[in-house]
């Protein structure tokens, strides 16, 4: 763990001092929003938005933004501790998001592009050039599934899809906990609702997921990992083709 620690904090020196800030504030913002939510969750008052006319304010203004602030606190063993947790994490998520995405694009997207599309290319190459069916058929089918999870997600969120995404909660409801029809949200988002210590993991969870998906995940997925897909289906397809003529 040291040693990745070291190799991790050495190649980020090798990094402009503007990109090394925003990691920097990316991973501090992080790391506090997730500490606080989990010490929200293990200690605040049941009542804490009762006693606090401020934090009842500012979870009624995140909240307006963020639905999943009272979306995922129905039913909750502590519905004010579960609106407190959400409000401050989604809060302030916004500073580890900011910093996550301007390094996505203006390095991984922009500045430093083509060597970006040179390390995933490489690692793309690399996992499906092994033989066997089930690689070949993961192959295949990545790309639309890419291309169906960044939509779906992102048209959900945006709620152009209803009943479905991530950052609004829509999936993780105690509703759909109950329903039965996803066994693993049953199994795992129901936590949210039973007991302090899941809301505290699973509110965490639910966070970062989030921040990583919007700021650095899809952005690579839309503009660097579909191209190569979608060009290494065309060599497939046009190899195959050229050979059938021959």
């Amino acid at each position: 763990m040291t040693r990745m620690l070291d190799v991790l904090l050495t190649k980020r020196a090798q990094y402009p001092i503007q990109r090394q800030v925003l990691l920097a504030i990316r991973d501090i913002g992080l790391g506090v929003d997730i500490a606080l939510c989990i010490g929200l969750a293990l200690f605040a008052s049941p009542t804490v938005l009762i006693n606090n006319p401020w934090l009842h304010a500012y979870v009624h203004f995140v909240g307006s933004y963020f639905v999943a602030v009272h979306r995922l606190s129905v039913g909750a063993i502590h519905p004010e501790v579960s609106q407190l947790v959400f409000a401050v994490g989604w809060g302030l998520a916004i500073i580890p998001f900011t910093a996550w995405f301007l390094d996505t694009v203006i390095y991984l997207l922009v500045l430093d592009r083509s060597n970006t599309m040179s390390v995933v290319e490489k690692k793309y190459i690399e996992t499906f050039s092994k033989p066997g069916l089930l690689i070949k058929v993961v192959e295949y089918i990545g790309g639309p599934f890419m291309v169906t999870a960044v939509a779906s997600f992102t048209l959900g969120d945006l709620g152009i899809i209803p009943h479905f995404g991530w950052v609004n909660g829509a999936v993780m409801t105690k509703a759909v906990d109950m329903s039965g029809h996803l066994i693993y949200t049953h199994m795992v988002f129901m936590n949210l609702y039973t007991s302090r210590l899941g809301l505290a993991i699973l509110s965490s969870v639910v966070i970062f997921g989030g921040v990583t998906m919007y700021s650095g995940l899809f952005p690579v997925w839309v503009f660097i990992e579909m191209p190569i897909w979608v060009g290494r289906m065309r060599q497939k397809i046009f190899r195959k083709h050229t050979d059938k003529n021959l």
